[in-house]
């Protein structure tokens, strides 16, 4: 009798750490757009204006990237600090896709959502980068990058790369 007793405390107890995964896993870990990179920041829409990768390290190992909401036009994106929304993250220099994560494994990456009215910075662990192709002059790639609260963006963009 002891032993059927424990027999199925042990099977409820199986039953009961089941039946109580997480909901979350039926989500994908990132799902790209195709589309011109946009989404909401805080509240504000964002459709990608321009943007700029500069390599991080003087090994050029890695980029830092900025991708701004504005379009403004006939201003070099070399030379230019926007106080407008932006997204901002820094990401090996090689193509690859990169895991959105606070900093698990070493290719684990996170996104900077920038609210310049509220200096207000969303870190957002969710999705992925995903470097397409890099030449001399441009990198491609596509970002999903989101939060549990509203903020969010998601699509492709073609950056120049400054010296």
């Amino acid at each position: 009798m002891k032993k059927l007793f424990n027999l199925l405390a042990v099977i409820t107890l199986s039953l009961f750490t089941f039946s109580c995964s997480k909901d979350d896993d039926t989500l994908p870990p990132y799902f790209f757009l195709d589309r011109n990179l946009q989404g909401e920041i805080d509240g504000q829409n964002f459709t990608l204006g321009f943007g700029a990768a500069r390599y991080y390290d003087i090994n050029k190992s890695e980029f830092y990237i900025d991708l701004y909401d504005v379009d403004e036009e006939g201003t070099d994106p070399c030379n230019i600090y926007s106080k407008e929304v932006k997204a901002t993250f820094t990401v090996p220099a090689k193509v690859g896709l990169y895991p959105l994560r606070f900093r698990l494994k070493p290719d684990d990456q996170t996104v900077i959502l920038y609210n310049p009215e509220k200096s207000l910075n969303i870190i957002v662990a969710l999705g992925a980068i995903d470097i397409i192709s890099i030449s001399e002059t441009e990198v491609v790639g596509r970002l999903d990058a989101r939060e549990s609260g509203p903020s969010g963006i998601n699509g492709n963009f073609r950056i120049p790369i400054c010296q």
